[in-house]
């Protein structure tokens, strides 16, 4: 076992503990605000395929694409995780007050 392997271990550990940190909260929210699909994994592809997104926007169009990323999130969490556009907009809310938080207690930007 060499220094790589436990690198690589070591970081594929710390983003999937960082994922599920991420998405729990939606997930209790979506459950609250009565989202069709409340199931960990759908909310956890969401949360997902939102940063994948957002951060393909941030290459391609630079800062202007903060201006676009808060639509992005709403548009996922409205058709994927079938819930109305209030509801997006409170899981938004709260994954991005989650992450501040996260930030805060860490000192670093995730995700």
């Amino acid at each position: 076992m060499d220094i790589t392997t436990f690198s690589v271990g070591a970081g594929l550990s710390i983003v999937l503990l960082i994922l599920v940190l991420q998405t729990a909260p939606i997930w209790f929210a979506a459950k609250i605000v009565g989202a069709g699909k409340t199931e960990f994994l759908p909310v956890g592809i969401a949360v997902v395929a939102g940063g994948v997104i957002s951060g393909l926007l941030l290459l391609s169009l630079g800062l202007k694409a903060l201006l676009i990323m808060p639509f992005v999130y709403l548009g996922i969490y409205k058709f994927y995780l079938d819930t109305s556009f209030l509801g997006a907009f409170i899981l938004f809310v709260l994954g991005l007050s989650f992450q501040a938080a996260l930030n805060k207690f860490l000192g670093v930007f995730l995700l």
